[in-house]
């Protein structure tokens, strides 16, 4: 499942999520690629609106009153601005299978 705050509001009740991860991008990089993205969409925007659009976005998640978004205690931090798609799967793999192991004990 994914989500801002999957694990903080959804997932965190009964029965409780096995594994959280939660994914950061600088700004720069993530306005990028969404710029990318609307751009394969053949919208027409500047990325200077998607740099302004996302920060918007991302203060008025973190600082809502209720369910804002954050990072839960347990959850594995995935940087997707320093790593490539592989790198990211990659980590994403090493630690479920460590979770698993844990469990199997």
């Amino acid at each position: 499942m994914e989500g801002r705050d999957s694990a903080s509001k959804i997932l965190n009740k009964n029965p409780k999520y096995d594994i959280a991860f939660f994914f950061k991008c600088n700004l720069k990089t993530a306005s990028y690629r969404r710029w990318k993205d609307l751009k394969s969409l053949n919208k027409e925007v500047s990325l200077k609106d998607v740099q302004k659009s996302l920060k918007k976005r991302n203060e008025m998640d973190t600082k809502r009153r209720f369910s804002s978004l954050k990072i839960v205690d347990d959850a594995v931090l995935i940087r997707t601005d320093i790593l490539s798609k592989s790198e990211m799967i990659a980590k994403m793999s090493k630690e479920i299978i460590k979770k698993i192991k844990s469990k199997n004990k």
